[in-house]
């Protein structure tokens, strides 16, 4: 199952600022995250 959670703010844990930007879920996982506007397959 796939799940995409849109226009959310990420925290990437690296201490940078945190990005508008959506965030790609497979089987239970984070598989992708990217600034908002990326073409998902």
């Amino acid at each position: 199952m796939k799940t995409l959670l849109k226009n959310g703010k990420i925290y990437d844990g690296t201490g940078a600022e945190p990005f508008v930007g959506d965030v790609l879920v497979e089987d239970e996982r984070i598989a992708a995250a990217a600034t908002c506007g990326v073409k998902w397959k």
